[in-house]
């Protein structure tokens, strides 16, 4: 009969142990490692360019509202006097009509993403910090009479809007 030798099962552990971490590097520096460039100058680049917005239009916000009866007069009269001159308005509403080659629709598709993006402030506060600020449940809690979340919301809108100035 054959003891088992139980330093033979610590080097089988120990190839494959040394084979599995290979893997795993292999799989981090062909996948992941290039994602991670890719995203990075995905993001550098928008930034670059919201720059070269900003620089052209002489605009740093980016606000995005729609036709909506819960918001768009309380936006348009409250938020709209403010933003004249320093912000390009985009009306979802009116989306059908935009030029999807136009930088502010493009921003919006970055950095608005696909939840709460309508009504939504880009504020671009340095190079190094963009805000991104979403109404929407805050004017959903506001249709109820519920006024604490937009407030906090406006509070942050606003600050993002001194940081600017």
């Amino acid at each position: 009969m054959i003891k088992d030798d139980p330093h033979n099962d610590l080097a089988k552990k120990s190839i494959y142990d040394v084979i599995l971490q290979a893997l795993l590097l292999l799989v981090i520096i062909l996948f992941i490692i290039p994602l991670l460039f890719v995203f990075g100058i995905k993001n550098l680049l928008a930034r670059i360019k919201f720059l070269s917005f900003i620089r052209e239009q002489k605009k740093q916000i980016i606000f995005v509202y729609s036709n909506s009866p819960h918001w768009k007069t309380y936006i348009e009269e409250n938020y709209f006097p403010l933003l004249t001159g320093r912000a390009f308005t985009l009306n979802w509403s009116e989306r059908a009509t935009w030029d999807e080659k136009e930088w502010p629709v493009k921003a919006v598709k970055y950095w608005g993403g696909d939840r709460e993006f309508n009504p939504m402030a880009i504020v671009y506060i340095n190079f190094f910090k963009i805000k991104v600020i979403r109404f929407f449940s805050a004017f959903n809690d506001y249709k109820f009479g519920r006024t604490t979340q937009l407030k906090k919301v406006e509070d942050e809108f606003f600050n993002a809007i001194r940081k600017i100035q």
